[in-house]
């Protein structure tokens, strides 16, 4: 079955809005190139998940039993809808990776979070990340850089559409920063990177992929 649809079908109870933006996050949002780096079995947690469609996504490609999923988001709205599109037992929760014990997973996903954060509060996410994360677990962070300046640009006038005008995204107005700025700050939480890609090249934001391993 055609994703759109499966995703369509799966937020039929939540308000259309939330069904519409799902479906955007889905097409602007390479997650083809994402799926298949997350570990075969173990728990997995999403942090600032959204909508779950990650989580959502993950068990579609998968289905695998042998995976346990968590989210974790500030949006009580989102939260709503994570768990009535969820197939997979997922546990969702409203708060912040703050709040979660220490070691309690394999493989600790932040998806397009860091910039709609002040930049002296990425530590403290990040740290608490990384902290969650099982001996040698993985961390995978995919952000929106500064280059091409085109790119940044037309991002930054969506974001300001969906954050200012629409409500549909919280947090401040967005900031692109620097591929070796997002490098930098994941490697002083603790973690060695082992990838660094530019992924979605046709779609209209510079997404940029980083893949790291706790020290």
């Amino acid at each position: 079955m055609n994703t759109l649809i499966q995703i369509w079908r799966a937020y039929r109870q939540c308000p259309i809005g939330s069904r519409l933006r799902v479906l955007g996050r889905y097409v602007l949002c390479p997650y083809s190139a994402l799926l298949g780096l997350f570990p075969r079995t173990g728990r997995i947690l999403d942090v600032g998940c959204g909508d779950g469609l990650l989580l959502f996504l993950l068990n579609v490609e998968s289905e695998s039993q042998a995976r346990m999923y968590a989210g974790i988001d500030p949006a009580a709205d989102k939260i709503k809808n994570a768990r009535l599109a969820d197939r997979s037992g997922a546990e969702f929760t409203v708060g912040d990776v703050g709040s979660l014990a220490s070691a309690s997973y394999d493989c600790v996903a932040i998806m397009d979070v860091l910039y709609l954060m002040p930049q002296a509060d990425w530590p403290k996410l990040l740290d608490h990340a990384v902290r969650v994360l099982n001996a040698n677990g993985l961390l995978i962070v995919k952000e929106v850089i500064d280059r091409p300046r085109w790119k940044r640009w037309l991002t930054y006038i969506e974001e300001f559409a969906a954050i200012k005008l629409l409500r549909m995204t919280q947090g401040q107005s967005p900031h692109f920063e620097s591929l070796e700025t997002y490098r930098a700050a994941i490697e002083r939480a603790g973690t060695e990177i082992i990838r660094t890609e530019p992924v979605g090249a046709w779609r209209p934001a510079a997404h940029c992929l980083f893949v790291a391993r706790k020290r």
